[in-house]
């Protein structure tokens, strides 16, 4: 393939989770995971400020609310909403695998069974038993949700690791 042909290879940037709880998210999410917190937890008020880029997004039912932005050891983000007003229609804890759409962000941890048991811990909830996936080549994972519903996969492993090693391949 000529240079010209080629795709632009797109880094992934972060996700945005909704939360019922933003200061109780962020303290899960720092203390259990140990992603960064930046300094401050920004607010969205439409009363304060009508001309905010995110009511634009998401139009003119949504009045207010909060978000934080928190960074993993690789550099990848995660937005914290919480939306206030009007306000979220609170935490779905049934899993359903076999809907489209989101289905789980995965988070790299030498060992997921125990830190599937601290999230349980936090308030989470752990989906199934821990998976060894290549047990040769120590691939492991579990799911959890996080105390909000959200699906976490945990794995020992980065992504393209995971991947060259379940395709059979040396490299991608």
């Amino acid at each position: 393939m000529v240079a010209s042909e080629m795709t632009f290879n797109h880094g992934f940037n972060h996700v945005g989770l909704s939360v019922i709880d933003l200061d109780a998210a962020v303290a899960c999410y720092t203390k259990v995971l140990g992603f960064h917190q930046t300094p401050k937890i920004l607010e969205f008020d439409r009363a304060h400020d009508p001309s905010s880029p995110i009511f634009s997004i998401y139009g003119a039912t949504l009045h207010k609310g909060r978000f934080a932005f928190l960074i993993s050891g690789n550099g990848v983000g995660l937005e914290l909403f919480e939306f206030e007003n009007p306000k979220s229609a609170g935490v779905t804890k049934s899993f359903d695998y076999s809907k489209g759409g989101f289905f789980h962000i995965a988070i790299t941890d030498p060992d997921p069974p125990s830190k599937a048991r601290e999230i349980e811990a936090a308030g989470g909830q752990i989906i199934g038993e821990p998976i060894t996936m290549l047990e040769k080549n120590h691939a492991y994972c579990a799911y959890v949700q996080d105390p909000w519903g959200n699906v976490i996969e945990l794995l020992n492993l980065n992504f393209a690791e995971l991947a060259i090693r379940l395709s059979g391949v040396d490299e991608l």
